[in-house]
């Protein structure tokens, strides 16, 4: 049925957009106040909005990587609020639309004491799911469905244009909300955090700086692995390349010196 209704808007030719035209019917319909104080996690929905009027390769890509940092960062936080706080998805609970968290939080307390409730914390989980890792498996399984790899996902230009639009989202939020630039936006404005718990934000940006530190240094290690390999193979090819017996410059020199024989000759002696 999905790619019936493909393969009839692609013969259309009405779609997928152009990138620019897919950028301006996305600022078209999310206005600049809908990208203010919203998640990272929003952005990311919006993107992959934007995916889905392009179907652009390159966005296609950054989503699953961008995915996976989301994922590792959002629940490390959730990980690091249960051991230090104590408390149980409150973070996922607080910070889910406001029709479903008004039945679970009541003056600032989860209450996991009715079925109401319980029944809205497991939808919110289902919604965690779809919107966070389930979202990041598809682009991935659309990535391989393309004879996409690991490896190929992982070029330099997804890397460093993930991680600028990671840090695109701390610095236009911080500047909006403090008057300043900062690489990394800490605070209250975006997510509902419980007061004094500011230190959640650490285990998002420490996953993520290490997800990118690990991806730089293992493709720097291939990039001088590989340096290293073709400079061996341009010698060796080198080395190959002289003809079976030719010699050497001192060799071929030394073969076209005269040599000395040594000749036993037989003197006559005359008699007087």
């Amino acid at each position: 049925m999905i790619s019936t209704i493909d393969s009839a808007l692609r013969d259309t030719g009405l779609w997928p957009l152009p990138m620019p035209i897919g950028i301006a019917v996305l600022c078209y319909l999310v206005p600049p106040m809908q990208w203010i104080n919203r998640g990272f996690t929003h952005w990311f929905h919006l993107a992959s909005f934007l995916y889905a009027l392009t179907q652009s390769e390159f966005i296609r890509k950054g989503l699953a990587l961008m995915g996976i940092s989301i994922c590792i960062g959002w629940y490390a936080a959730i990980t690091m609020d249960l051991l230090k706080y104590g408390n149980f998805f409150k973070i996922l609970y607080w910070n889910m639309p406001s029709s479903l968290t008004n039945v679970m939080v009541q003056d600032g307390i989860v209450h996991y004491d009715t079925w109401e409730s319980i029944g809205t914390m497991a939808l919110s989980h289902v919604l965690d799911t779809l919107g966070h890792p389930l979202l990041t498996y598809y682009f991935w399984c659309k990535h391989t469905e393309k004879g996409g790899t690991f490896k190929s996902l992982l070029s330099w230009d997804i890397v460093v244009a993930t991680w600028l639009f990671s840090r695109t989202w701390s610095l236009s939020h911080s500047k909006y909300n403090f008057g300043e630039f900062h690489m990394y936006y800490i605070g209250y404005d975006v997510y509902k955090i419980t007061e004094g718990t500011l230190d959640l934000w650490y285990p998002a940006y420490i996953t993520e700086s290490t997800l990118y530190f690990c991806i730089t240094c293992w493709k720097l290690s291939n990039l001088l692995a590989g340096g290293t390999i073709s400079s061996s193979s341009s010698l060796s090819s080198k080395e190959d390349s002289t003809p079976a017996g030719k010699l050497s410059k001192d060799e071929s020199t030394y073969d076209r010196q005269p040599s000395l024989r040594y000749s036993e000759s037989s003197m006559s002696s005359t008699t007087r």
